[in-house]
């Protein structure tokens, strides 16, 4: 398993303006991190998890190219939950992307549309060759990338931290957190299943207080 972003950006032009990138790409950085510690939380998985920050994205993704020449043989049956730009403030749905090749009934991709679906989730599809999934899926390896394709203001002074909005990262955080769990802690029921476990848990409760007054009133 492997759940990356890329850290590279423009940063500060020869007349000292600041890029600060907030979308595009310390949004999908950010959540890469906020979710390693989510998933530590957790306990063991059942499989190795690698967070990884690319370098170059903008470049035609050296950074991940360079990454699978390396480690291709340890990694070619791994799954891709790649992160670039997570959370615009315009009313835009979560975007899907895998690479021009792929379509909606590419398995790894089906998945993750049901599990929108599952949870009402506003999202569309994006093919293109635009992201560090590019890398890996030319390697035959399952890789998706989650992005608000929000090009408004992206390379821009104007990416600043006020336009991101966290309903938005949200909701990308209720999709991928439900794939990423169930691919890496398949056999822990109550982890994958912590919110039925918790409702029953409470129900049985309720109903155990409820017989314990009543039988206390009776005798």
């Amino acid at each position: 398993m492997i759940i990356s972003a890329h850290f590279d950006h423009i940063g500060t032009d020869l007349n000292g303006t600041i890029y600060n990138g907030a979308l595009d790409n310390a949004s999908g950085l950010s959540f890469m991190l906020e979710m390693s510690k989510c998933l530590t939380s957790l306990g063991k998985p059942n499989r190795s998890i690698l967070f990884i920050g690319f370098n170059a994205e903008e470049f035609g993704c050296l950074g991940s190219s360079q990454f699978i020449t390396k480690y291709k043989t340890y990694i070619k049956n791994s799954k891709v939950f790649n992160f670039d730009m997570i959370g615009s403030n315009n009313p835009i749905p979560l975007c899907i992307m895998g690479a021009k090749n792929d379509t909606t009934k590419t398995p790894f991709i089906k998945s993750i549309s049901k599990i929108c679906e599952s949870k009402k989730i506003f999202f569309n599809y994006l093919f293109e060759d635009s992201s560090d999934h590019e890398s890996f899926r030319k390697q035959n390896i399952d890789a998706i990338t989650f992005c608000d394709n929000d090009m408004t203001r992206i390379h821009t002074p104007k990416d600043t931290y006020d336009h991101i909005s966290l309903p938005a990262i949200e909701r990308c955080y209720n999709v991928a957190s439900n794939a990423i769990i169930k691919c890496t802690f398949k056999d822990n029921f109550i982890i994958l299943y912590y919110k039925e476990c918790f409702l029953i848990s409470i129900i049985g409760i309720l109903i155990f207080s409820l017989l314990y007054n009543r039988s206390t009133k009776n005798t």
